[in-house]
């Protein structure tokens, strides 16, 4: 950005859902595991992603 800033605009883009974005730090098939038991850091997971 510091090269190009005064030239161009910088436009920064992330694409992905919440669930994605979570699975994709724990892992799908623990995070899927996870909420269906309910586990206590998922909601605390989701809401910092949020």
């Amino acid at each position: 950005m510091a090269k190009y800033k005064n030239d161009y605009g910088v436009i920064g883009d992330l694409e992905g859902c919440l669930y994605e974005m979570a699975w994709n730090l724990v892992g799908i098939e623990k995070f899927m595991m996870d909420m269906a038991t309910e586990e206590e850091y998922v909601e605390v997971l989701l809401d910092k992603i949020l």
